[in-house]
């Protein structure tokens, strides 16, 4: 399963044991590992259930070159492949992991890889240098993702569990509960949370400091 939640902020908006007691929420999404990685404000944060490469990659990962973060949720079924290829282009890595394949695939490709993965995903990737997010779901919202805005701090979590417990996010969205009520559940991108929204499936987005909202795009879209 894994879990992730990440904080994006210039300034303290959400302080750091504010932000681990969210990411407790999904201690029952990764009994195996839990990772924390911080510079100034930004945070994230994984919990691992270990399924490929057991003794390492843990999460969140920094590409080789120190530029990239991830966090990631899923398996991506033709990493084996991905990675001949980046190897053949001069990659090297130092784990057996899809989630590294995934990491330095980005390094490489860019926000192009997510259209050479066959899996099911959902990840987050800060750069560094560039001080942008990357995020992705797959293609049929097999894992899901969720981000909120406040006050120019971008959250972003593998569940909605975590918002639950950061400030300003307590509230019931009274139209996802007339939606609910009508459809049997809730249609992305509205979530039961006020202000919390769903990534659609086949969907990503980029986020930079002083943008109001990610500036989503759909990648995919069924034949």
């Amino acid at each position: 399963m894994c879990g992730f939640l990440a904080i994006f902020q210039e300034s303290p908006r959400f302080e750091l044991e504010e932000a681990r007691a969210a990411s407790d929420t999904i201690a029952h999404r990764g009994p195996d590992e839990s990772g924390e990685w911080r510079e100034n404000s930004v945070m994230l944060f994984h919990r691992r259930l270990s399924i490929i490469d057991l003794t390492t990659g843990q999460q969140p990962m920094q590409s080789r070159d120190g530029r990239f973060v991830i966090a990631f949720n899923g398996e991506i079924y033709n990493f084996h492949e991905l990675r001949e290829q980046l190897s053949k282009e001069g990659i090297q890595f130092r784990t057996m992991s899809d989630t590294e394949v995934l990491l330095e695939g980005y390094g490489h490709w860019g926000p192009a890889i997510v259209d050479r993965l066959n899996g099911m995903f959902a990840f987050i990737v800060w750069d560094r240098r560039e001080r942008m997010a990357f995020g992705a779901r797959d293609r049929l919202g097999i894992k899901p993702l969720s981000w909120a805005i406040s006050q120019k701090a971008l959250i972003v979590s593998s569940t909605l569990e975590p918002f639950k417990v950061l400030d300003g996010f307590g509230r019931v969205d009274a139209v996802a509960v007339r939606d609910l009520m009508a459809f049997d559940y809730i249609p992305s991108p509205r979530s039961i949370l006020q202000g919390v929204v769903k990534l659609e499936p086949g969907s990503r987005f980029h986020w930079r400091f002083g943008d109001e909202s990610p500036k989503v795009e759909r990648y995919w879209t069924p034949p």
